[in-house]
């Protein structure tokens, strides 16, 4: 069985009380074993003066069943800012193993243990661990609350220091805290700062689960209570999702706890008002790639003089040590990993800066090659090594008109049957001459489906190309015509040799990655346009980019019409042991094994008539990267077994 996650909900009743004029300030800390030593692996916040906490912190570790995990919960009275724990009193511990705290027959189990201290045998507290299996959800709330004419507290009938508590039931009469508010103080119409949540942790996914909403009057200080309880409600994420607006906001009737008596008939505490409740989703950028959504890169190559002679040894674009070229090594680092993104591999290769002939003009968006698109990098590296030694290096730095034709060709209409999202990956050397003009242009693109990134490579000071190096929440702004982006749609970043040598050049990778995934999330959910369904989607050979092999020939486009010319009757399999060697007797047995590895292999293009050889046993690799199981025949990329995919697979394959 697979790892689990697993989230432990923690809560204390009766400690032992180790302030003289105040009440314990309870923390809950926990340690995992490694090694033998025990390691502090999290904590909880600190709640002032409470002998009965309820932590909205909660602890997420790994669940692996016949594994033993020992953890130990350990609660401290917090006396000062300082987060070493020695300055801070111990009020007891227990020592637990993660397997006592689960049930395999149940998803959510609450087990109570006593506190003490080692060689103490006295109670010093219960402390109740509620575990639950976490559902992955990627679903955030978004709530912006007030109250509305809450209920006076005290003998004296003051106004309340109140504060909103959000909880989610773990058992018929139990609401554990997920998420509380600040306090506001002395006021019966409290407003509250907008707060975020995510599902998980308000229902652990479960949108018909109970959630209850608390207003709280806390009182510092006294000696008798230090928290009363003004009003509560209960609800579900589906019946707040349901719930019509009245006027400008949902709202709720919360009940005084004191009034839930038959002998009152007035139960109304006040009202719970929503003036914002938003489920968001939280998308990733392989959400839409698996969807669908087609990532398409533009590469344009600085041909500009000073770059250095192509016959100068010193050159960025001489070719005699080709790991010495730093062009073609942003296009490996970079250029690569999002080209990959792409099932059909089509990209575009331009070049700016350079004379196509001696006496021609400079050409500011040159086409490498005769067609539109190139079968991936290696197209692109092509391109570059052919077109190289003809080109005049020249200048200036003129980047506007690549920028124009990326906008060109993503003038696109996308829709959410029709998701398309395009990458102009610009390699430099040097500052841009016509920066103005550039940001002019990535302010009119902030609306199209195109991303910049601008890779400088070599020995130059980049300093003025770091105003491009724009956050998420600040997009690019035109001082000239006064116009702001609609998001942030490009990034900067150098790429230097050490960073080769250093092996940072993975961080940059990350970066950059980083930074095109926000921005296509930025662009797809203003247009509010999610990821379709994830499918398998089996290409075209004939019409795709990706295909087994050049020399392979396959009749009317089908993939599969190459069974036919099949004149072997023994294939190897990838998921039998390497010292055997299956004999395959019908065309069924033969596409049940290809089926069970890449098509793309070069073991598996023969030539045109698909010859499967028999090799040593011994010899046979076991699969890629040593990996049992389904391969998908787009990306050939092993599919972990009892997925979706692996059953959507299985059954294409047994058609």
């Amino acid at each position: 069985m697979s790892a689990r996650q697993a989230e432990v909900l923690v809560r204390c009743t009766d400690l032992a009380d180790l302030d003289i004029f105040t009440k314990t300030d309870p923390m809950c800390v926990l340690f995992v074993k490694q090694f033998g030593q025990w390691r502090e692996f999290g904590r909880t916040e600190a709640i002032r003066q409470t002998l009965n906490p309820a932590f909205t912190e909660s602890f997420l570790v790994d669940y692996e069943p016949f594994i033993q995990q020992p953890l130990l919960f350990a609660v401290y009275d917090i006396d000062s800012r300082s987060m070493d724990l020695r300055h801070h009193d111990f009020v007891g511990s227990v020592e637990v193993k993660l397997e006592e705290l689960m049930d395999e027959s149940r998803t959510l189990v609450t087990t109570a243990k006593t506190l003490r201290v080692p060689g103490d045998p006295r109670s010093r507290g219960l402390i109740h661990l509620t575990t639950e299996v976490i559902k992955v959800t990627k679903s955030k709330v978004q709530i912006h609350a007030a109250a509305n004419r809450l209920g006076k507290v005290g003998i004296l009938k003051r106004k309340p220091d109140c504060f909103l508590e959000i909880g989610r039931q773990i058992d018929s009469i139990t609401f554990h805290p997920v998420f509380r508010t600040e306090v506001v103080p002395k006021t019966r119409h409290p407003w509250w700062r907008p707060l975020e949540v995510s599902v998980q942790r308000l229902c652990n996914g479960d949108w018909e689960r109970p959630i209850q909403f608390s207003c709280w009057h806390t009182s510092y200080g006294s000696g008798s209570s230090t928290f009363e309880k003004i009003g509560h409600c209960t609800t579900s994420l589906r019946e707040l999702s349901n719930m019509p607006l009245e006027g400008h906001c949902r709202c709720l009737k919360l009940t005084c706890p004191k009034k839930e008596r038959p002998d009152h008939k007035h139960t109304n505490s006040g009202t719970l008002r929503l003036y914002q409740f938003r489920v968001d989703m939280q998308y990733s950028l392989l959400d839409y790639i698996r969807g669908g959504c087609l990532l398409r890169l533009i590469i344009a190559i600085d041909f500009t003089a000073s770059n250095g002679a192509f016959s100068d040894p010193l050159s960025l674009h001489n070719l005699e040590k080709a790991r010495s070229n730093q062009y073609l090594n942003a296009l490996e680092a970079l250029g690569s990993v999002i080209a990959r993104y792409d099932p059909e591999q089509k990209v575009g290769a331009f070049g700016f800066g350079a004379k196509p002939s001696q006496g021609a003009p400079t050409d500011f968006c040159l086409q490498l090659t005769s067609s539109n698109w190139v079968k991936g990098i290696k197209g692109v590296s092509e391109a570059y090594h052919s077109i190289l030694p003809s080109l005049t290096f020249a200048g200036p730095t003129y980047l506007a008109p690549v920028l124009d034709r990326a906008m060109e060709i993503a003038d696109v209409k996308v829709t959410q049957d029709n998701q398309f999202y395009y990458v102009l990956l610009v390699i430099t050397d040097g500052i841009i001459n016509d920066v103005q003009e550039v940001v002019k242009k990535l302010v009119d693109a902030s609306s199209l489906p195109l991303s910049v990134i601008i890779v400088g490579v070599g020995p130059s000071d980049f300093t003025l190309m770091e105003q491009f190096q724009q956050s998420a929440a600040t997009p690019l702004f035109d001082g000239h015509t006064k116009k702001k982006a609609e998001r942030s749609n490009v990034h900067f970043t150098a790429l230097k040799t050490d960073a080769l040598s250093h092996g940072s050049q993975s961080l940059v990778v990350q970066e950059t990655l980083g930074a095109l995934s926000t921005q296509v999330l930025q662009y797809m959910k203003h247009r509010n346009i999610s990821p379709n369904t994830e499918g398998l989607k089996r290409l075209d050979p004939m019409a795709s980019w990706v295909r087994p092999d050049d020399s392979f020939n396959f009749a009317d486009g089908d993939p599969l019409k190459y069974l036919n010319q099949i004149d072997v009757s023994r294939v190897y399999s990838p998921l039998l042991d390497p010292c055997m060697v299956v004999a395959m007797e019908t065309e069924a047995d033969v596409v049940q094994e290809l089926g069970r590895r890449p098509l793309r292999s070069r073991r598996d293009a023969g030539g045109g008539s698909f010859r499967l050889k028999s090799r040593q046993a011994s010899r046979q690799p076991v699969g890629q990267g040593g990996m049992r199981g389904l391969y998908c025949p787009t990306c050939g990329a092993c599919v972990e077994t009892g997925s979706a995919m692996y059953s959507e697979l299985a059954k294409t394959w047994n058609q």
